[in-house]
């Protein structure tokens, strides 16, 4: 009986060792085929075919294509997958007119540079220039004759205007609040927006007619009554006030 056991405990021992030494020998063919599966995609990577053939820049308005692919500085022939994202990035939103940029890469050999531009929505005057300024108060630009028809802010104490920051005036920003909060319709109308104080707003039409905003509450409110206003009294109309809409005050010619 002990013989028997014995032979019977060897005999696992052997059919275990075997199973180990399978596994083994499946583990080193595994390993094996990993190693040259990793060292072909090394190889294939840098044999070409993924370098980048061609730059796409979308969403440029004032801005050239040119001038985006000359910001990213992109390296020629490089890797698709060494290309730098976020240092490109980074370079592209030094200009002043970016608001913001996105790149995609799109396999095997081609990037898209997406850019959101800065759109001008008002003038402000300072020391004898005119400058482009956006919905968030970036200074964007000095004027040209293109954006003559945006509304000039002015009456804003404004200390130093440098393209590509944001002029340090809180009645600026209220301005900026209350243009960009108009109805489209009155919004075409104003030409200037005197901004002395955050709560004595005036806009001006470009037929002449004084609104007397105040401040950057109700606005949707306060365009309303302004626009029924100008519709009903038409040309008669020179002065209104809606600083209070519930109670809104309005001057005639003659009056």
């Amino acid at each position: 009986m002990k013989e028997l056991a014995e032979e019977k405990r060897k005999e696992r021992e052997r059919k275990l060792r075997e199973i180990r030494k399978k596994k083994r020998k499946r583990s080193y063919i595994y390993l094996s085929l990993l190693i040259i599966v990793i060292f072909l995609f090394i190889v294939f990577l840098k044999s070409g075919f993924f370098d980048l053939k061609e730059v796409k820049v979308i969403g440029v308005k004032h801005l050239k294509s040119s001038e985006i692919t000359k910001l990213a500085d992109i390296p020629r022939a490089i890797n698709i997958f060494q290309i730098p994202v976020n240092e490109i990035r980074e370079r592209i939103l030094k200009n002043p007119w970016v608001k913001d940029v996105e790149l995609n890469r799109h396999f095997p050999r081609y990037l898209e540079i997406r850019v959101i531009e800065r759109k001008p929505v008002a003038l402000i005057p300072f020391q004898d220039q005119f400058y482009l300024v956006d919905e968030e108060g970036y200074a964007v630009a000095l004027s040209s004759n293109e954006e003559k028809d945006l509304p000039v802010i002015r009456d804003c104490e404004i200390k130093s205007v440098k393209i590509g920051e944001r002029p340090s005036s809180p009645t600026l920003f209220t301005a900026l609040v209350v243009l960009t909060n108009l109805d489209e319709s009155l919004k075409g109308q104003i030409n200037i927006i005197s901004a002395s104080t955050k709560e004595k707003l005036s806009l001006y039409t470009q037929n002449g007619v004084e609104i007397l905003f105040g401040g950057p509450k109700e606005i949707k409110k306060k365009s309303f009554i302004v626009q029924e206003i100008l519709k009903k009294e038409g040309k008669k109309v020179i002065f209104i006030d809606v600083r209070v809409p519930s109670n809104p005050v309005v001057r005639r010619l003659g009056s």
